[in-house]
């Protein structure tokens, strides 16, 4: 089993968190239980370090309340990388409570200071959010709140609207959010939309304009489909990394569609051109499209491999692809992105 990665750690985390419709959990209790235990190890701790580098977030804070012991190597031993990165939890479906209680915490210095310690916010049910009867004028007002309380969360660097349910019970309607949650997190890096309806419409155009968003992960998403040439991610003139897998792709009629995968004309025409300069990593696994687009699976499969070869050929920056490229494909386009012997990308088939 591989040690636990950064996507590892942003799939699974609960407290410490905040609650943005409710009070801010506490860390007290688990200071409670640590007290009261007295377990002691006899066991190295660059050997603990090593148990510790393999657990995700969910396991790393059950290790924790152990005892004082792991506790304390956890959160203070040189040489420990795999930290409990704490999450700011949004529940509720109000924009308004939102906001109003963003500024009754900003309102208290140490819950304001408090707020600056964590790394993710994460909605807990985003199908859910909505837009209730906000107007642009109680729209304008609340941005105003946000800035004139100089509220603002800047250790945040996540964003997470991954639905706990399948997105066929709800969908994300708020298209007031997005503009809430720009000026709230300046520093914004990653945001994932995995298993949440409604994003693709325009309604999340917002974020893409962040001035430091390097990630968009998309997983599992069947209903609204994604852009296949990558013109509603073109505001993320800093975007590195997406991981868009078990997702379903527009791509237009035929009569345009088939520009994405003509290995010879239409080079300006490739998956994700729009927002394709400084890709390196790039996950497409199981990729879907509507009935109408194509008549048939075996042209839907020749589209695939075509598109697929075409896209890596039009990415130089790509260093890390995953997707449904054949191993005979794979081996052809290793040769031709190899200088010297050297291979410039590597390139993964489906493991799904």
């Amino acid at each position: 089993m591989p040690p636990a990665t950064n996507e590892n750690k942003y799939r699974k985390r609960r407290s410490p968190s905040g609650d943005a419709n409710g009070a801010i959990a506490s860390r007290t209790r688990h200071h409670k239980k640590r007290s009261s235990t007295t377990v002691k190890l006899d066991i190295p701790n660059p050997i603990i370090i090593e148990v510790i580098s393999w657990l995700d977030q969910d396991s790393l804070m059950n290790f924790c309340l152990g005892s004082k012991q792991l506790h304390n190597i956890m959160c203070s031993e040189p040489g420990n990388d795999n930290k409990i990165i704490p999450v700011f939890a949004v529940t509720g479906n109000s924009v308004k409570k939102f906001v109003n209680n963003l500024y009754r915490y900003f309102s208290n210095t140490k819950t304001r200071d408090k707020l600056q310690n964590y790394s993710i916010m994460r909605f807990a049910d985003p199908n859910r959010f909505n837009d209730e009867e906000i107007s642009n004028e109680d729209f304008s007002r609340l941005k105003q709140i946000l800035k004139d309380n100089s509220i603002i969360m800047n250790g945040i660097t996540s964003l997470e609207f991954c639905s706990p349910s399948s997105p066929i019970f709800g969908r994300f309607e708020s298209g007031y959010l997005p503009g809430i949650l720009r000026l709230l997190l300046p520093n914004l890096r990653v945001i994932n939309f995995s298993n949440t309806r409604g994003f693709t419409n325009g309604i999340l155009k917002e974020l893409y304009r962040s001035s430091f968003l390097e990630k968009i992960v998309c997983n599992n998403n069947n209903y609204d489909g994604v852009d296949f040439n990558g013109l509603g991610m073109k505001l993320s003139i800093n975007l590195r990394e997406i991981h868009m897998d078990n997702t379903l792709f527009h791509c237009g009629p035929y009569q345009t569609s088939y520009k994405f995968a003509h290995l010879t004309n239409h080079q300006e025409v490739f998956i994700f051109h729009g927002c394709s300069k400084s890709l390196e990593r790039v996950s497409m696994c199981n990729m879907k499209f509507p009935r109408s687009t194509f008549i048939d699976d075996h042209r839907t499969q020749i589209f695939k491999q075509d598109a697929l070869i075409k896209f890596v050929r039009n990415v130089p920056s790509l260093r890390w692809f995953q997707s449904d490229l054949s191993s005979e494909n794979i081996a052809m386009l290793k040769k031709e992105r190899s200088r010297s012997g050297k291979l410039e990308i590597e390139l993964l088939s489906n493991p799904i």
